[in-house]
């Protein structure tokens, strides 16, 4: 859409009549949300870039730091609200009200991205806290793990609010959100009715959970490989949250009891999955899925050295040096990699074609 200040100059300018200009702002707030553009950068960028769209300028993000105090002061009011008389459900019942409210107006009519982030969020966390306290189940316990009596009503509830905050907004972010409510959904059902296998085959179930989530988010990428609509938009939120999932489960496979002290054999193979990781990630052109890889990637360097016999200070330096070189090395040189991994390898070529196209080094 127009800004007020670009419909002015161009009526300024003749290019436009007031009622042309009327119009058009008719014609675009109207056009279909999974074409139409969220406030954003609008310049023109390359499929390379990952371009997402989070905010048009510190207003932005202003105004999205005064959403997460006004939902907290929300989310504070409701166990007072229970103290005085009220039903506890009342407090995030009204904070799901407002976060919608506010929704309507800064995602629906302004297209703004980032309070709209935090207004998904809210917007999902009250109603997922609203059927918890009505199945009656006090605060303390309502965000406890997936195992705890109440979880089950309150994931359902979470999921539903999520996909409905998507139906009506169509906030690419959404997407993320109900993902990670199903996943939660999953758990739950799973921990009422198999309480044991949410223990014994938990990284295998959330391992599994990651790959449909990576694979969902392949499919919106290869339906736009010029990453010019909001499918790319919705495939780097669910690349963003698949990836911790698999790095994650897969790690609990490796090392067992979540230790974060690696034998050396474990080092090694968590280095190695990491290498695979980026290799998969430069070829399809995605980043994010490298993010939740390095934190594990800076354990393994540093349990290799702590073996070593090196010092903490320079398991610190050394690990911090080579986990910065890394990201540097493929930040600069990510176009010749990925043009020689798509050159390299023997990839189909109906996949190549549906994959964003190598942009000019520079």
């Amino acid at each position: 859409m127009l800004s007020p200040e670009e419909r002015d100059a161009a009526i300024r300018a003749g290019i436009l009549s007031a009622e042309q200009a009327d119009r058009l702002d008719s014609f675009l707030k109207s056009r279909p949300a999974s074409t139409a553009t969220f406030a954003s950068d609008q310049g023109t960028h390359s499929p390379d870039d990952e371009h997402v769209r989070f905010a048009r300028g510190f207003h932005d993000v202003f105004l999205t730091v005064g959403v997460v105090i006004l939902l907290f002061g929300a989310g504070i009011a409701g166990p007072l609200l229970g103290g005085n008389g009220l039903p506890l459900v009342a407090g995030p019942v009204i904070g799901a009200v407002l976060a919608w409210a506010l929704a309507e107006f800064f995602v629906a009519r302004q297209k703004l991205v980032l309070p709209g982030i935090v207004l998904a969020l809210g917007f999902t966390a009250f109603a997922a806290a609203a059927a918890g306290l009505a199945d009656g189940v006090s605060w303390s316990v309502l965000w406890a793990p997936a195992t705890r009596t109440g979880a089950l009503p309150a994931a359902i509830t979470g999921l539903v609010a999520s996909c409905l905050f998507y139906a009506r907004f169509r906030l690419p972010f959404a997407v993320l959100t109900i993902a990670a409510a199903t996943v939660g959904t999953l758990l739950a059902v799973i921990a009422q009715w198999a309480p044991d296998a949410i223990w014994r085959w938990h990284a295998l179930i959330i391992l599994g959970c990651g790959i449909v989530t990576f694979v969902i988010a392949m499919a919106f990428d290869l339906s736009d490989p010029a990453r010019v609509t909001l499918r790319s938009d919705r495939a780097f939120w669910l690349h963003l949250f698949a990836s911790p999932l698999i790095v994650q489960s897969v790690i609990s496979l490796i090392v067992p009891d979540d230790r974060m002290d690696f034998t050396p054999a474990e080092g090694v193979t968590v280095i190695a999955l990491v290498i695979v990781l980026a290799v998969v990630a430069v070829t399809i052109d995605r980043r994010a899925l490298l993010v939740a890889a390095l934190s594990y990637l800076g354990f393994a360097i540093a349990s290799l050295m702590h073996g070593a016999n090196v010092s903490a200070g320079g398991i610190s330096a050394v690990t911090l040096l080579l986990l910065g070189a890394l990201v540097v090395g493929l930040g600069a040189g990510w176009q010749p990699i990925r043009a020689f991994l798509l050159r390299g390898l023997p990839w189909p070529h109906s996949l190549l074609n549906r994959l964003p196209p190598v942009g000019v080094s520079s």
